[in-house]
């Protein structure tokens, strides 16, 4: 995959910019942090904030050469986790140095890794990763504002969110406390795709038309540039800074990701797309060929499984129960209970799986608790359901025998 950055950066109206910004090619690293200008010296926070991403750069670009196909699951774990750990010591860092300095201070920050056909975002605070994809405008990251969080609840109208001063208060950001939950989030990239990883000062006074237009506008330097200008030119009364990021040259045969397989479950149906990519990082995908064993009766098992694409054939001492199609489910006993399987599962064609295991449950449950229980509460429905339908079936089968 080869791809194009650039960045750019306007103090506007204020004094001082507060924005730092840093691209490291080499390493397929971006960071963007916005320091809070209600507080002191937000410039000296954000610098601080972008340079542990620095630091942590050549570590994040090794595991993300590591990540894709089965052998990559592992490093993809891993490249989650070290995300998270740089985002957990370096709020530690700067709510230490906020104390010594006997100031409250505090900054965003939004970091983007590139893998080989998919990217990961560590996000705090109200900077956005907004995607481009063939004149559609998606935002891939949630804010951490008051007001928006007020908007996802249904507790205010668009408008209202628009007008709102709370806007601008965050409930996450880095610094103030010792401690921020960032959100970690995976996105499949295409070729033709732009990524714009813009601060509030930019994205707040922009139409999404206004991105389509200047996304692809001659070389990526000049996009950012001209992103920054026409955010200046519509009024931004903050700093204005975005990093252009372009996809080229993915590639043949790239796997199909992790949001469209999410997708095809009915578990997941209803959820928004920002949420399944909350939810991605819980999981891991495997393919499979024909006559691969997936599972074997009696022995003991801590996965279940999507089917993504492909088929599945159960079966029970031999017997054969059931052939499993795309969207069909099975193993989720096993998120629950420590009882060995009671049914062999073995691939009847190239198959494609989605795979959640059960230390991907207990960390949803850590860490997302709100998908967590929508997504329990989900199979323990659908599991219900299947309890129901087997009592109906033996009690027919009690009645037939009674009959006779």
């Amino acid at each position: 995959m080869r791809f194009e950055v650039a960045g750019a950066s306007e103090t506007g109206v204020r004094d001082n910019n507060e924005d730092a910004w840093r691209v490291l090619p080499e390493h397929g690293v971006f960071a963007l942090a916005d320091g809070m200008g209600g507080l002191e010296h937000g410039e000296v926070m954000s610098a601080a904030a972008t340079e542990s991403v620095v630091v942590a750069a050549p570590d994040l670009a090794r595991l993300a050469r590591q990540v894709g196909g089965d052998s990559g699951n592992e490093a993809r774990r891993a490249l989650f986790n070290r995300m998270v750990t740089m985002f957990t010591d370096t709020s530690q860092r700067l709510f230490e140095h906020a104390e010594q300095a006997g100031a409250r201070m505090g900054t965003t920050l939004t970091t983007v890794v590139l893998t080989a056909d998919r990217m990961v975002i560590g996000h705090v605070g109200d900077c956005r990763v907004i995607r481009v994809r063939k004149g559609t405008v998606t935002a891939l990251t949630t804010d951490h504002s008051v007001a928006a969080a007020q908007l996802r609840r249904g507790r205010i109208t668009l408008e209202e969110y628009k007008r709102s001063p709370k806007r601008a208060m965050l409930y996450q950001s880095l610094g103030p406390m010792p401690e921020a939950e960032a959100d970690i989030v995976e996105a499949e990239l295409a070729e033709g795709d732009v990524y714009v990883i813009a601060c509030d000062g930019v994205w707040g006074v922009l139409e999404d038309e206004d991105l389509v237009e200047l996304a692809g506008e001659g070389h990526v330097e000049d996009a950012a540039q001209a992103i920054c200008r026409r955010a200046m030119d519509r009024g931004s009364d903050d700093n204005c800074t975005c990093i252009v990021v372009r996809i080229h040259d993915m590639g043949p045969g790239q796997p199909a990701g992790l949001i469209r397989s999410l997708q095809v479950s009915p578990l997941f149906r209803g959820y928004a797309e920002q949420d399944l990519r909350l939810l991605a990082p819980f999981l891991s995908t495997r393919d499979l060929l024909e006559g691969d064993v997936i599972v074997r009766e009696g022995e003991y098992g801590t996965e279940m499984y999507v089917i993504v694409s492909g088929a599945v054939e159960v079966t029970r001492r031999g017997i054969p129960l059931a052939q499993l199609g795309p969207g069909a489910h099975f193993g989720q006993l096993s998120l629950v209970s420590e009882a060995s399987r009671t049914a062999s599962a073995v691939a009847s064609f190239p198959t494609r799986l989605l795979v959640l295991h059960k230390d991907g449950v207990q960390s949803m449950c850590q860490r997302r608790p709100e998908l967590a229980t929508r997504f329990l509460l989900t199979l323990l429905g659908d599991t219900a359901e299947r309890l129901v339908a087997f009592t109906n079936r033996i009690g027919r089968a009690e009645a037939a025998m009674w009959q006779d």
